[in-house]
């Protein structure tokens, strides 16, 4: 519905405003015409005249804005898809517009935590059309990926999986892990150059579905990171792990960081030591 939106809803729409526009002259024609037959004053033509003006302007502005609220959201959304920088969310809370698009897509307002690699955590919040299908998944607490707009981080969309690809990743989905990984790559080099060296433990563990020079997961770490001279912190961090050594990087696993001392949630494994 959406997509069939994307492309054919715009021609529509461009097709029913000019309709409007066409209808509103001919209909201010044919006033015009009809007050020079009945032989009315001139004022009374001009008049008319401008009310018809006003009463088209205001339905054309009406459309507009009701376009622009309930469905606006959707085409902002749509875009982000598929030019955004992906991320990673956790819901916090979800509240009902009280919209509803045919009947059967609640648009609702959506509150984000948003965790950008290499830099820090925000919230935010953004609007979005639900298939009725798809409630379940957007709760709160829910863990999702989402895409945002690096210049303008307060617009994000939340991906869902069917729109992520189930199954074999397609093109599309291949070059937004390949740029995830890309991304969280070059951040933990930066901080294994300049970084503070700790010890963490791992709290959890989940594999991103992502493998790299053949079956070596890249994962994303809940770490417990124990600095030498500071209190301890928790914070993420993304790595690509050897196939032998993932049982060294489950829960409960000590293993060897680099942090920010300037910024604790940016934290990178160290694999140079032992």
């Amino acid at each position: 519905m959406f997509d069939l939106f994307g492309k054919l809803g715009k021609i529509g729409i461009g097709c029913g405003i000019t309709g409007a526009i066409l209808g509103s002259l001919a209909g201010l024609v044919a006033i015009i015409v009809a007050g020079i037959v009945t032989g009315l004053p001139a004022w009374a033509i001009v008049l008319i005249g401008l009310v018809v003006l006003l009463i088209s302007g205001g339905i054309f502005a009406t459309f507009y804005f009701v376009f622009k609220a309930v469905l606006g959201p959707e085409v902002e959304r749509r875009k982000l898809l598929e030019s955004g920088e992906p991320a990673e969310a956790t819901i916090l809370a979800v509240t009902d517009t009280g919209v509803t698009v045919n009947r059967i897509y609640p648009v609702v307002k959506v509150l984000l935590e948003v965790r950008p690699q290499g830099r820090p955590p925000y919230q935010v919040e953004t609007k979005m059309m639900l298939n009725r299908m798809d409630i379940p998944q957007i709760q709160s607490g829910k863990v999702v990926p989402v895409k945002i707009d690096p210049r303008r981080p307060q617009r994000v969309a939340i991906v869902m999986p069917q729109e992520a690809g189930a199954g074999v990743a397609s093109p599309v989905d291949a070059r937004t892990a390949e740029q995830m990984l890309v991304s969280a790559d070059q951040a933990n080099e930066a901080i294994r150059q300049s970084g503070m060296p700790a010890q963490a433990k791992i709290l959890q563990a989940q594999a991103l579905g992502i493998e790299v020079n053949g079956p070596n997961p890249a994962m994303k770490l809940v770490l417990e990171v124990y600095p030498a001279n500071r209190p301890a912190f928790q914070a993420e961090a993304i790595a690509v792990v050897a196939q032998a050594s993932i049982p060294n990087y489950q829960p409960d696993k000590m293993v060897f960081v680099k942090f920010d001392p300037n910024d604790t949630t940016k934290v990178a494994i160290d694999h140079s030591q032992p």
